[in-house]
């Protein structure tokens, strides 16, 4: 053997040793095992279901848009604001209900006196 291939070589054994150190300790760093339900969780004990958490992130672009459906494309003015034509925009012939708090009580309704009937219209500190 050469003396090149063995100064590679002493160079390249402590990479490879450290690498095959981390394979085994990562190895080890798996996933814990879980029990999986015989039953259906809903007609079990609280005591048997385990506490389950996801957190999810949507990147995927869909939220971007103020309109529903996705597919409606309302990109330009027309139809955007309409109730008919997209599913997020105010529908005046709908009585919204007023949202509830975290006990289920329903929350007050807030005061309006600050609203204009028209947008073009001024305040008035009176």
């Amino acid at each position: 053997m050469n003396t090149f291939r063995v100064h590679l070589l002493a160079q390249a054994a402590p990479r490879m040793v450290l690498a095959i150190l981390l394979a085994a300790i990562s190895s080890l760093a798996g996933a814990a095992t879980t029990d999986i339900a015989n039953g259906p969780l809903f007609s079990s004990s609280s005591s048997n279901v385990k506490p389950n958490l996801m957190f999810i992130l949507d990147d995927s672009g869909s939220m971007k848009n103020d309109y529903l459906p996705d597919d409606a494309n309302l990109s330009g003015k027309y139809g955007k604001l309409a109730a008919q034509c997209n599913g997020l925009a105010y529908n005046p012939t709908v009585t919204y209900a007023l949202p509830v708090n975290a006990a289920g009580a329903s929350v007050t309704a807030p005061s309006t006196s600050m609203l204009t009937p028209d947008p073009n219209q001024q305040l008035s500190n009176t």
